[in-house]
């Protein structure tokens, strides 16, 4: 069904009619993607690099709150797949980074709430690894986005 829908789509496209399959009434969307069966270094290498996009894109264009946020709770779920004690610690270090960026692009945009959230999983996910200064960094945070809600309290 989805082949041939895929097909009516692209003779809608070259001559304005579904000459080849038939359109469906409405496609859904892929929902949520699978886990994979174990985490390795190849998914924390994945995690890190885009880290350091969404960082590059939030230091040229600013704001960036929903995506740095939606990568950084997606990636999150691979917390629970099985994972050797070298690859958790990994994981769990970019986790922490992208998570503390996800809290400052959100508080960069107004969204003191889920920066409040962001920066307290990028505490709990150095805390699994005891990454000392990591979690200082997230807690910095959070003083921020405090003492800048509340210097602008009545």
């Amino acid at each position: 069904m989805l082949r041939r829908d895929v097909l009516a789509k692209g003779s809608i496209a070259l001559v304005g009619v579904p000459v080849l399959g038939k359109l469906l009434a409405s496609s859904a969307g892929p929902g949520e993607l699978e886990l994979p069966s174990q985490v390795g270094l190849a998914d924390v290498a994945e995690i890190a690099n885009t880290t350091e996009q969404l960082r590059s894109a939030a230091r040229t264009r600013g704001g960036q709150a929903r995506a740095v946020s939606a990568v950084a709770v997606q990636y999150g779920r691979l917390t629970r797949v099985p994972a050797t004690d070298a690859v958790t610690a990994r994981l769990c270090r970019q986790l922490a980074d992208l998570n503390e960026l996800a809290g400052w692009c959100c508080f960069d945009s107004g969204h003191d709430r889920p920066a409040r959230w962001h920066y307290r999983e990028a505490v709990d996910f150095a805390q699994r690894i005891g990454d000392n200064y990591r979690m200082a960094s997230a807690i910095r945070f959070m003083g921020i986005v405090d003492g800048e809600v509340i210097s602008t309290m009545p």
